[in-house]
């Protein structure tokens, strides 16, 4: 989704990755956490790969409770929110991950992303029912692996 955004004239594009590192190629083992520890500024845990910039999560497994409430965080996000027009948040799943929980307090939208075959139904309804508690806007739902069979008969015209 970042990515797409990024092909777009005149949009600059984060994608803050709280799963991985950002891009594998440019990690810096540094992210987000360790800009709201003090251990880094900002500028020095952005990686760029074209139009697209990412910021990893860092060292940290998860960010302390505190740092979520910070004045730190609030600076950063509205930094990062005054430096591009478009900001992607990729976060564990939202029943797994207390980080995600609280990055949904700094979003305009939310996003989910369901495995198809793979994830249960009571588990989608799940986090349906923790979106809708903490009353945060779903914009939409993506069904990842879908297979699509086409019948023969319309195989055979292609």
């Amino acid at each position: 989704l970042a990515d797409a955004q990024a092909d777009a004239p005149d949009v600059r594009t984060l994608l803050l990755d709280f799963v991985g590192d950002g891009l594998l190629e440019k990690a810096s083992g540094r992210g987000i956490g360790d800009v709201l520890e003090g251990e880094c500024d900002l500028d020095a845990v952005v990686s760029r790969m074209g139009n697209l910039s990412v910021i990893g999560r860092g060292g940290q497994s998860e960010l302390p409770a505190f740092l979520w409430r910070s004045e730190q965080l609030k600076a950063i996000m509205a930094r990062i929110r005054r430096d591009y027009t478009r900001i992607v948040v990729h976060t564990a799943p939202i029943l797994t991950a207390h980080d995600t929980i609280h990055m949904m307090h700094h979003a305009d939208g939310l996003l989910l992303v369901t495995r198809a075959y793979v994830t249960r139904r009571e588990v989608v309804q799940r986090a349906m029912d923790t979106l809708g508690e903490a009353k945060h806007k779903l914009v939409g739902v993506v069904l990842t692996e879908r297979k699509q069979i086409i019948p023969q008969a319309i195989y055979r015209r292609l």
